[in-house]
């Protein structure tokens, strides 16, 4: 499911050119990328031993 967000920059990118499936898809990727990456520090400060 593609947010409302990632169609909103979809349709702003692709009139300078860009292909709408691919921005699409590389929206999608920066997307999960960044929330993986958000889980994994949250992770991360759980696991950290308190000074």
């Amino acid at each position: 499911m593609i947010s409302k967000e990632v169609l909103h920059v979809t349709n702003e990118i692709t009139k300078f050119g860009a292909n709408h499936i691919t921005v699409k898809v590389f929206a999608s990727i920066v997307y999960f990328t960044l929330r993986d990456m958000q889980m994994y520090c949250l992770d991360l400060e759980l696991k950290e031993v308190p000074k």
